[in-house]
């Protein structure tokens, strides 16, 4: 089956609720088929880069009361070059000014909220993953620089 837009699965092995679906026929709205996902094929996201390099820091996550589960929402795809300033402040996060993000071998060096590259590690400022969570730390401090805010009945993702 290929689909027009993006949808979340999984193979049904793996992940029973995702893997399962039913097909309805748009005309008539009568059950097509049912059917378990084998294999899920893998799709190309860019999401947020660091000078080529994925992160996931500008994530926010909501809990939602109806569901009683936490949603995570990804920004637009965005690519951040050296000399880019930073959105270190939002719904889901706030991040120093100034702090290094490890990544395969080298330091990110965010200073004054501009990323500056990729350079040697800093022991002043604080050290994150690219979940935004202070290294050696996680999970227990998600909340240092990440925060969980309630779903708004009006919110879209």
């Amino acid at each position: 089956i290929v689909l027009s837009e993006p949808c979340v699965l999984d193979s049904f092995r793996a992940h029973k609720t995702m893997g399962e679906l039913i097909l309805i026929d748009r005309v008539s709205h009568a059950t097509a088929a049912c059917g378990v996902i084998e294999q899920a094929g893998e799709t190309e996201k860019q999401g947020v880069l660091l000078g080529g390099f994925a992160v996931n820091l500008f994530d926010s996550f909501y809990y939602h009361p109806d569901i009683h589960t936490v949603l995570r929402h990804s920004p637009a795809p965005v690519s951040y070059q050296p000399g880019d300033s930073l959105p270190l402040k939002g719904v889901g996060y706030s991040y120093p000014a100034d702090f290094d993000m490890w990544t395969d071998g080298a330091a990110a060096n965010i200073r004054n909220g501009v990323f500056t590259g990729f350079g040697e590690r800093d022991g002043t400022v604080p050290l994150l993953d690219i979940n935004g969570i202070e290294a050696g730390n996680a999970p227990r401090d998600f909340d240092k620089y990440r925060n969980v805010a309630v779903w708004e009945k009006d919110y879209e993702i």
